[in-house]
C-alpha cells in the first residue's frame, strides 16, 4: 500500500513534468521491486531470520503472525529491528 501512496504523491506533484513523474515512478517501482526480491527470493533457513526482520521493517508481517514464532525468534527480530 505504501508504494501506491508514494505513486499518488508523485502523480499529484504539479511542479513536475509528466516525463519526470514517469521517471520517478519507474525508479520507485524498480527500487521497491529490488527490496521485495531481497526479502522473498531464495528463501533458505540460513537467511530466514534476516528475511523476517526485513518483512517487519517493511510492514509485511503483523504482530499476530510474529506471535506464531518462538519467544527466542521474536526477541531476535526485535533486537535486530532495533526495537529493544
Amino acid at each position: 500500500m505504501r508504494v501506491l501512496e508514494e505513486i499518488d504523491r508523485i502523480k499529484s506533484d504539479s511542479t513536475e513534468s509528466f516525463h519526470k513523474k514517469y521517471l520517478d515512478i519507474y525508479d520507485l517501482t524498480r527500487r521497491r521491486d529490488k527490496e521485495m526480491a531481497r526479502i522473498f527470493d531464495n528463501p533458505r533457513r540460513s537467511v530466514a531470520l534476516g528475511h523476517l526482520v526485513q518483512m517487519k521493517a517493511h510492514g509485511l508481517v503483523t504482530e499476530e503472525e510474529l506471535s506464531q514464532f518462538s519467544q527466542e525468534t521474536r526477541s531476535l527480530v526485535e533486537v535486530l529491528s532495533g526495537n529493544c
